[in-house]
């Protein structure tokens, strides 16, 4: 986590509990992915175009990391 105050001063620290944070400050937690399960071509294909409308995933990550070739959005 990280706690960066007004003046640019960044903090970085292991826990989240019991850190004060003052008016102005920003929090930024970083978490790790979650890597997902299963084989990523049997993932459903309204999923998969529902993600890239939503801008999650590209048409091209989509051809590439689940092997299907899907259009760009409208």
């Amino acid at each position: 986590m990280e706690i960066t105050s007004p003046d640019g001063t960044v903090r970085h620290v292991r826990k989240a509990t019991q850190h004060a944070i003052a008016a102005g400050e920003v929090v930024r937690i970083m978490t790790g992915g979650g890597g997902g399960y299963g084989s990523p071509s049997e993932r459903d294909r309204e999923a998969l175009h529902r993600d890239i409308r939503d801008g999650y995933i590209s048409p091209e990550a989509a051809r590439r990391d689940y092997g299907v070739e899907l259009p760009a959005p409208e």
